[in-house]
């Protein structure tokens, strides 16, 4: 779940780049060309520790502006579709079709890389 702090963050960082709200920037060519280059570096692999599963998602781990753009890809994690839902506790994913859903619990044993 996102505190006040992220939640400011993120909408800052979208209103920077031009975007009304998450789910128009996770429809966008630029978020689509970023998760294409993270998950490329990670060799389209899950970033979970003890998981070997094809990356689904890319994971946002920060909201700040240079990570939002792709300019700093450090903060964002490819992770396949049951390590992503991990992530998301008492939240719910956005996705940029469906919107929110709900998740299941999370247990923080990030990355192996």
């Amino acid at each position: 779940m996102l505190d006040k702090f992220q939640k400011r963050e993120r909408q800052d960082s979208l209103n920077r780049l031009g975007y009304f709200n998450y789910r128009d920037y996770l429809k966008s060519d630029l978020w689509k060309n970023i998760r294409h280059r993270v998950k490329l570096k990670y060799d389209y692999k899950c970033c979970m520790k003890h998981c070997d599963k094809r990356a689904y998602a890319v994971h946002h781990v920060s909201y700040d502006y240079a990570t939002m753009s792709g300019k700093n890809l450090m903060h964002l994690k490819p992770l396949c579709k049951d390590c992503h839902e991990l992530g998301h506790p008492e939240d719910r994913a956005e996705h940029p079709d469906i919107g929110k859903r709900q998740i299941c619990n999370y247990d923080p044993f990030w990355s192996k890389k």
